[in-house]
């Protein structure tokens, strides 16, 4: 009974609907699964691929169990998928990463590379394990020829890029008159990079912290003195050494200004200076510049030959006048000089102290003064002073002068005799007089003498001019009535009136009337052409005159 049981679970079992393990991605699909049945295993399409594999029911052990066929290899089954680039997504322009989703039915997204802009898009794994979908269309990003912050910032040089592309880069710098303010690294370099959108890049500061370009003015140094370089322009910028000036500037940044003038002793000429660049447009730095293109002209100064204040009373040769040079100064003849003085050439003049002069005293002067003569007034003794001297009363008054000279002496151009007035002493008194100097008495008598002598011609002069009349034409003294003269000039003066009358047209006309006239009533009877005029008061007068005669 048991073993009638025992054969009917036998007939009864079979291997089983799957493969021992269950393979994955394995179809295995079999019509019968009893012992001795054969079964094809194969990868399940579109998700896997591999060869399939013919297995066969065995009792493996007293159990059923799917065995490879003989002559058969082991069903492997792998996944279908998709390459892990898509056609044509290794361009520079694109970029894709599908490697953990391109089994089949799944998806990729396709998209621009940094340095393009473009809509990205998605690819699909299809059961043909190719991708389906299109590239995206990728636009190249570029930047401005100008770096943006470059174009706002006044002290930076507007230089225009030469590569603007994506990742590339441009140095921007200070304008001239700038340099750079702590930046990482000078010129500092740009690069263009993506923006916030569209196909237009920005460029971004390289600075090591982040910082845009940083200038500040350079500055032209605080000093102008004698051999430092300068700049002018006439027809083009040129550098050139000024001399003999100074000048110390308070601000010296550029475009700042700056007075230059003549230094100490040379003048005062001046001129304005710009700190402005140096050869622009291809030089380096700043410099000082003339703003009118002219250097100050300084000439050195000279303070002339003359000291201006110093009287008479000092002596000096100035040999050398020009600023810096000296001249001493020491007292005249007669003086005494505390110390000789140095004066000095500077830019406004002569300089110094002029010497204390004292003047030399020529001591007492006593011994000059001559018996019975005393001091009029007062007598210093001292140099250029002079002592007038007089007799005494009692004696014939008498002045002599004693003057005390610069060599420290006195001298007596004249001594006197003061003589006693006496009666007794008349002999000695006339004596004095027959000796003394006649000079001033003969000289007033020869003035007098030729005075008289002129006043006696001016009198005979003055006689003659009276009493002496050859022509009659002067009055003279008793003379009475015209004289010849007068009487010529008015004779000359009625000749010439009536020769004036008798030319007139109207007197012309009224002679013609009247002659004819004169056929009927015989008007001018013995009056003729000739006759003189003796009156000037009228024509009817005269005719009046003649024909009474008749």
């Amino acid at each position: 009974m048991i073993v009638l049981f025992l054969c009917i679970l036998r007939t009864l079992a079979n291997c089983g609907w799957t493969l021992p393990g269950s393979p994955a991605g394995v179809t295995f699909n079999c019509a019968a699964y009893t012992q001795g049945a054969t079964c094809t295993a194969v990868c399940t399409v579109p998700f896997y691929t591999g060869a399939s594999a013919v297995y066969q029911c065995n009792d493996v052990g007293g159990s059923d169990e799917w065995e490879i066929a003989a002559g058969q290899t082991e069903i492997s089954c792998s996944a279908a998928t998709c390459a892990v680039t898509i056609p044509g997504s290794d361009a520079a322009e694109f970029k894709s990463d599908c490697t953990n989703s391109n089994s089949v039915n799944s998806q990729c997204t396709v998209s621009c590379e940094e340095g393009f802009y473009g809509a990205p898009t998605s690819f699909t794994c299809a059961s043909n394990q190719d991708w389906q979908g299109s590239l995206p269309t990728c636009t190249a990003l570029t930047c401005s020829s100008l770096i943006n912050y470059v174009a706002l910032y006044d002290r930076a040089d507007k230089v225009e890029c030469a590569s603007t592309g994506h990742g590339e880069t441009c140095d921007a710098g200070c304008k001239q008159g700038y340099e750079d303010d702590s930046n990482s690294v000078y010129p500092l370099p740009y690069r263009c990079e993506d923006s916030l959108g569209g196909n237009v890049g920005s460029w971004a500061s390289t600075d090591a912290g982040g910082l845009d370009l940083k200038c500040k003015p350079r500055n032209c140094g605080a000093t102008v003195t004698d051999g430092s370089s300068v700049q002018i322009f006439t027809t083009q910028y040129e550098t050139v050494t000024i001399s003999n000036v100074q000048a110390t500037c308070g601000v010296t940044e550029y475009e700042s200004r700056c007075t230059v003038q003549c230094r100490e002793g040379w003048g005062r000429n001046a001129e304005q200076f710009l700190c402005s660049e140096n050869n622009p447009p291809n030089g380096v730095g700043v410099i000082w510049t003339s703003l009118s293109g002219n250097l100050p002209t300084c000439t050195k100064h000279n303070c002339g030959s003359l000291i201006p204040g110093l009287s008479t009373l000092y002596s000096y040769s100035c040999a050398s006048t020009e600023y810096g040079d000296t001249c001493e100064v020491d007292c005249i003849e007669g003086y005494t000089a505390d110390a000789v003085s140095t004066y000095a050439c500077q830019g406004d003049g002569w300089e110094g102290v002029p010497p204390v002069c004292t003047p030399l005293s020529c001591g007492d002067h006593t011994s000059l003064m001559p018996s019975n003569t005393e001091v009029v007034d007062t007598c210093s003794g001292n140099f250029p002073s002079s002592c007038n001297l007089q007799c005494v009363e009692g004696f014939y008054a008498q002045t002599m002068t004693i003057y005390c000279v610069s060599s420290g002496n006195y001298i007596a151009p004249h001594n006197i005799t003061c003589i006693e007035i006496s009666l007794q002493n008349a002999t000695i008194v006339q004596n004095i007089d027959e000796g003394e100097d006649r000079d001033t008495e003969w000289t007033l008598f020869w003035i007098f003498f030729s005075i008289g002598c002129v006043a006696l011609l001016c009198c005979c002069y003055a006689v003659y001019f009276i009493y002496s009349d050859p022509d009659g034409d002067k009055r003279g003294i008793g003379k009475k009535g015209l004289t010849s003269k007068q009487v010529r000039q008015i004779n000359e003066l009625q000749d010439q009136q009536k020769k004036l009358i008798l030319d007139m047209p109207e007197f012309q006309q009224l002679r013609s009337f009247l002659r004819k006239q004169d056929t009927t009533s015989d008007v001018f009877g013995g009056l003729s052409k000739d006759d003189s005029m003796r009156a000037t008061s009228g024509i009817a007068l005269e005719i009046s005159d003649k024909k009474g005669t008749e």
